[in-house]
């Protein structure tokens, strides 16, 4: 989820080729005020430090043998159907998903937001201005086709053959 590790996947996966990834990713309004705590940067400087990260994450997912796409806010808002995905593309048994998720997202309302060029290149990841989260359908790549038909299947998708 950092942008050090979100920038060099395709670094790992050649140096282990069996690796698989899970892309985490939040809305950069929400990003930019939370870690402005930690770094003196400008707000804006740092939502556009995410969406480079952003950016690169989704030119590399094309290289990925195996990756899924989670957003922060479809955790907290449907934490159910996102577990299952992620379930599914791990191979393991989903989880009850827990009741007291809080949405984090909410401590940033009113913050700084995203500007008409930086709201454009959110847009690629369902986002928009305001911590606006659009529906947005992730990304899935994988192997082995019953794993990401699985993972389909679980995001409410057509349940495989």
């Amino acid at each position: 989820k950092s942008p050090v590790n979100l920038t060099r996947m395709r670094l790992y996966q050649q140096l282990f080729p069996l690796s698989q990834f899970v892309v985490v990713t939040r809305h950069p309004e929400a990003v930019a005020a939370a870690t402005s705590k930690w770094v003196d940067l400008d707000p804006a400087a740092m939502m556009d430090h995410w969406l480079d990260a952003y950016d690169i994450v989704r030119r590399d997912i094309d290289y990925m043998h195996a990756v899924i796409t989670v957003r922060y806010e479809d955790l907290v808002n449907d934490p159910t159907a996102t577990l299952a995905r992620l379930a599914a593309f791990l191979d393991v048994n989903a989880v009850p998903a827990p009741s007291d998720i809080r949405d984090g997202n909410r401590d940033y309302a009113g913050a700084n937001t995203l500007s008409p060029a930086q709201a454009e290149r959110a847009s690629a990841w369902g986002y928009g201005a305001g911590l606006q989260a659009q529906p947005w359908p992730g990304v899935t790549r994988h192997p082995l086709r019953r794993i990401a038909e699985d993972v389909e299947a679980a995001a409410g998708g057509e349940t495989p053959a």
